[in-house]
């Protein structure tokens, strides 16, 4: 009842939603092993896009991340695939 004497109705069940979502770290610049673990302590998976011509892939050395899909501060569902462009 409210100050009034009249009845109120009041809810039997309450929802209560909680944002789950997980940040995208800045991963340009880093390199692939280093993003890649960056995101699996997110809970997010990684695959890699090689770019550049076919000397980089001849070439031994460093693969460094250049662009990643979705890209950085967008919010994504943990398990969610992070594409990384090398």
């Amino acid at each position: 009842m409210d100050a009034a004497g009249d009845v109120v109705a009041v809810p039997d069940a309450v929802r209560v939603e909680r944002d789950i979502r997980v940040k995208i770290p800045t991963l340009v610049g880093l390199e692939l092993d280093q993003a890649k673990a960056a995101l699996g302590k997110l809970g997010l998976k990684s695959e890699e896009e090689q770019g550049g011509s076919w000397l980089d892939r001849v070439i031994p050395g460093v693969e460094y991340v250049c662009a990643a899909d979705p890209e950085e501060g967008l919010l994504v569902l943990p398990d969610s695939t992070v594409t990384l462009l090398t």
